[in-house]
């Protein structure tokens, strides 16, 4: 007796965006987008900062990361979509439109980089990026408490070391690091 059903070499497929994709891919897609959306908001920040009489100034070191991030996931969104084109070509029977789910999530993480870049003059650099960070994981379904804590605080502790303290560029002030600037600890 022989088995005559479909042979499966290949990971189970999930639709979205009008075609067919791995999970990987949709991940993918969904990195990308929020990273190009943090690196805009990293230049609309940034667009106050003071100009420099020296050629790296306060505004040189984030736009250059917001370029090499913008740039690097512009690539993975066109890796993305080549990718979806490809599986599309290969089995255009299996259309659907784009998830109501994912499209929700793409609109909501959006719309919270754009409520963080609106806060964070007014709540500081540290608050608001704890409780966003913390946000992220939560939305996106970890629910372990210590992952979400040490996300939140060891990523904003990274980027406050790095461009705070060791590049010495501004951040806004708020609560906490007027708190901070008092106990002498910045």
């Amino acid at each position: 007796m022989y088995y005559e059903g479909p042979v499966r070499d290949f990971p189970e497929p999930v639709l979205f965006g009008g075609e067919l994709m791995t999970k990987d891919v949709r991940n993918d897609m969904i990195v990308a987008i929020v990273l190009i959306v943090l690196a805009i908001a990293i230049v609309i920040a940034t667009s106050d900062y003071p100009v420099s009489d020296r050629e790296v100034g306060v505004r040189t070191f984030p736009l250059i990361l917001s370029a090499f991030v913008g740039g690097l996931s512009i690539l993975l969104l066109v890796k993305s979509i080549i990718t979806i084109r490809r599986n599309a070509q290969q089995d255009e029977s299996e259309k659907k439109s784009l998830d109501r789910r994912t499209l929700r999530r793409i609109i909501l993480v959006i719309l919270g980089v754009a409520i963080y870049v609106a806060v964070v003059r007014t709540l500081g650099f540290v608050l608001t990026s704890v409780v966003f960070l913390a946000a992220l994981p939560i939305y996106f379904g970890e629910r372990r408490p210590l992952v979400i804590v040490a996300y939140s605080i060891l990523g904003v502790a990274l980027v406050y070391i790095l461009f705070g303290v060791v590049a010495r560029v501004p951040f806004p002030a708020g609560p906490v690091e007027n708190l901070l600037y008092s106990l002498g600890l910045v």
